[in-house]
């Protein structure tokens, strides 16, 4: 017998808000061109009190909680040989790219060799050394890779003032995609309430619209032994109340952090499905967007990822206001800048995006690298490798923009952003041992070189 807390259903006004709720807490969404139906919204609160509620099934945890299984064979990738032959050819991507990525890089190129120039000319007058040389070096490489941003975001400021005003999506009917798609959520020790409100708004959201047999939602968890018996009842009561299918496991041994949590998903349940929808902890989407995305991959055989630009909300510290409102200003140029000249060579951000699960499991097995410094290992920052991969089997991998329906939180203070960036250098600078895989796109080795001279 567990001993959990209790849970208590409560009435939610603002959390809901960027799901399309009006100011009064009541959302209205019209459902294939029927009525608009009007909702309360609720979330969860803990308290005190103590409930007992029936332990989980023996033998592994949460074994009676998931659907039988359908493996799928996920080979580790072999980085020193090219695949020997491309699954898939990628779609043509309209527009000059070539011209688009000879603009940012001679143009940073330039740029960046500019101001090493200028900077340089004062050290000069007392002789040039080895030193001197390492600044210009230094300054050179830094000054490029920001006017690298800089270029970006101007080749993207022209693309939104010739596309003109965009009006916000109209409600209506939705086509609704014939494959099955899983909602993946891996968490780890994260705020369980939290977690399971955003669960249950995008499992409300889907049925609403009525493509609740179409989306399987999973809740991968490798959180530690304490925080299991929070999951699994906040798990039962959204099971319970939910119209689509939620699933529960959590794996006795955290391997490979979230890259392994996702593989081990694939080898054994990914044959069932033909797309995977992957979101982080803190992420968001309705069910009008995870439709829209499932429709359009269905629609392209050839595309392998579609990566969406999610909004930040929920800050409450200043810290994330702060960025929530940079985001907002200067995001919409930076990805319109990213989608101009990457094409069919987009990267990934690991949440927030569909994946066909064929081409990820024949793909994207991830090696380990050799442990003989501190970026040997598990390969942490996975995303932007895994995106290179698919790439270099022949999948085309695109960023897309919503007008809504894709959202993501952000840290609320600097030390959690820290924690989470010195993670994040790790990971990056590992790229570096990749930049000479066989096989890889020239741009895909741009990317990770780029990811990697952020720190």
């Amino acid at each position: 017998m567990h001993i959990v807390r209790r849970i208590e259903k409560l009435p939610l006004i603002p959390a809901l808000a960027q799901l399309g709720a009006k100011p009064d807490g009541v959302s209205e969404i019209s459902v294939m061109g029927s009525s608009p139906q009007r909702e309360k919204p609720f979330l969860y609160r803990f308290d005190n009190s103590i409930a007992d509620i029936p332990s989980p099934r023996p033998g592994r945890p949460g074994q009676g909680d998931l659907p039988p299984e359908a493996p799928l064979a996920m080979p580790v990738q072999d980085l020193a040989r090219a695949p020997s032959g491309r699954s898939a050819e990628a779609v043509a991507y309209v527009g000059p790219l070539l011209q688009r990525r000879l603009f940012l890089i001679v143009g940073s190129f330039l740029f960046g060799l500019l101001a090493a120039q200028e900077m340089f000319t004062p050290l000069r007058s007392d002789g040039i050394d080895w030193i001197d040389t390492g600044f210009f070096l230094l300054f050179f490489g830094l000054f490029a890779w920001i006017a690298f941003g800089f270029l970006n975001a101007v080749a993207g400021l022209f693309v939104l003032l010739g596309r003109g005003p965009v009006l916000p999506a109209q409600p209506g009917a939705l086509t609704l995609p014939v494959t099955r798609t899983a909602v993946l959520m891996p968490v780890y020790n994260e705020d369980v309430g939290a977690v399971f409100r955003r669960l249950s708004a995008m499992t409300q959201s889907i049925d609403r619209i009525g493509a609740a047999d179409r989306f399987d939602f999973f809740i991968l968890s490798d959180s530690h032994e304490r925080a299991y018996a929070r999951e699994y009842v906040a798990f039962r009561r959204l099971r319970e109340e939910s119209r689509a299918r939620v699933y529960y496991r959590r794996r006795e041994r955290n391997i490979a952090r979230k890259p392994g949590n996702i593989a081990e998903w694939v080898r054994r349940f990914g044959a069932a499905y033909d797309n995977m929808l992957v979101l982080d902890a803190d992420s968001l989407m309705t069910g009008a967007a995870m439709v829209r995305l499932a429709t359009a991959i269905e629609a392209r055989p050839n595309i392998g990822l579609l990566q969406t630009v999610p909004q930040l909300i929920g800050g409450q510290t200043m810290f994330a206001r702060w960025h929530q409102f940079a985001s907002v200003v200067y995001g919409p140029v930076a990805s319109a800048g990213l989608r101009w000249w990457s094409g069919t060579e987009a990267t990934f951000w690991g949440h927030n995006a569909i994946v066909r699960v064929k081409a990820f499991a024949e793909s994207c097995g991830l090696p380990d690298l050799p442990e003989d410094s501190l970026l040997g290992g598990h390969i942490m920052s996975h995303d932007m490798v895994e995106a290179a991969l698919l790439r270099r089997r022949g999948w085309a991998v695109h960023m897309v923009t919503l007008s809504e329906g894709s959202y993501e939180e952000f840290p609320p203070t600097m030390i959690d952003h820290s924690v989470r960036d010195r993670r994040w250098c790790q990971g990056n600078l590992q790229h570096l041992r990749l930049l000479g895989a066989a096989g890889l796109h020239w741009v895909s080795r741009i990317q990770l070189f780029m990811g990697a001279s952020a720190y």
